[in-house]
């Protein structure tokens, strides 16, 4: 005796809605608590990291305050475009705000400006460094890059140079990222060491960890609709096998929409964004093939056609 599996109507069977209503409202609620909850502490993590307040210099005497000011982050390159602000003691202006002195100011490790004159008889204005950020962008989102810094200060008057007490320290407020375990240095005539750990906040990876659940949750979809379809219990046509190939395509341009825009290779793409495509590929496949086998089938026993 053969088992034949009834093939369910489209619509469901009479009475679905009904005697789904309490299930489908705790799922709904479940979804909305959770999606609530994800974009208050994404909007509190983003508004965290704009809401520091400039700090307030006060250079030792004698000597100047360095404040190390990152621009914005390149992980791909490894590299932190920084602006470098002065702030000389009263002793080195004069009454309008004027150095007094030549002040050379020498950091390392750099890329790039490594050593910036402050004329004398100009006013400090802000000058550019490019400092190196070791890390590995490919563990998006939960990279971190380390920078460090050693800052010099001399005043240079009369062809004589002479060292500077020094102060030296960063401010970091750069949108999508955040700065921990900061260090601030001082010296009296040596090198003020600075370093900075450099994160992204948490509304980078509440939205990353969100749309990469949502891809699984996707793939998983597509792999019950295969199988309703394949065995029979759910109506097969090509409608099926169309939103599928359109979800394979839909997710390419959707991978691109990460915050911080992750090179294709990341973990992300190895653990989840690959297999999803591949099983989409296979759930396109496989609903294709039975359509196809399907439609054999029928051109050979015409007889047991409706």
């Amino acid at each position: 005796m053969i088992d034949v599996v009834p093939t369910i109507p489209e619509d469901g069977a009479p009475g679905f809605f009904a005697r789904n209503r309490l299930r489908r409202l705790v799922i709904g609620i479940v979804i909305t608590t959770a999606l609530a909850a994800a974009y208050l502490f994404g909007i509190q993590s983003y508004r965290a990291g704009l809401d520091q307040a400039f700090p307030e210099q006060q250079p030792p005497t004698g000597g100047v305050s360095v404040l190390i000011v990152p621009d914005t982050v390149t992980p791909a390159s490894q590299e932190l475009p920084v602006s470098v602000l002065l702030f000389p003691s009263s002793s080195l202006v004069d009454a309008e705000g004027l150095l007094t002195r030549e002040i050379e100011i020498r950091i390392q490790p750099a890329l790039s400006g490594s050593t910036l004159i402050f004329p004398a008889g100009d006013a400090p204005s802000p000058q550019s460094v490019m400092l190196p950020a070791s890390g590995m962008v490919q563990q998006y989102p939960l990279d971190r890059y380390t920078v460090a810094a050693q800052v010099r200060a001399h005043s240079i008057y009369a062809d004589v140079t002479e060292a500077l007490p020094v102060q030296a320290a960063m401010y970091f407020r750069v949108p999508g990222w955040s700065g921990q375990d900061a260090v601030a240095g001082a010296s009296t005539s040596g090198a003020a060491a600075v370093s900075m750990q450099l994160v992204r906040d948490g509304s980078t990876k509440s939205i990353a960890f969100l749309l990469l659940l949502l891809m699984v949750v996707l793939a998983l979809i597509a792999i019950l609709v295969t199988g309703s379809s394949t065995r029979g219990r759910m109506k097969l046509d090509l409608s099926v096998a169309a939103w599928m190939t359109a979800l394979l395509f839909a997710l390419i341009p959707l991978r691109g929409f990460f915050p911080g825009a992750p090179p294709l290779g990341s973990w992300m793409d190895i653990l989840v964004f690959f297999w999803v495509e591949l099983i989409l590929m296979l759930a396109v496949a496989a609903v294709a093939g039975t359509i196809l086998m399907r439609a054999r089938d029928a051109a050979h026993h015409p007889q047991e056609l409706p």
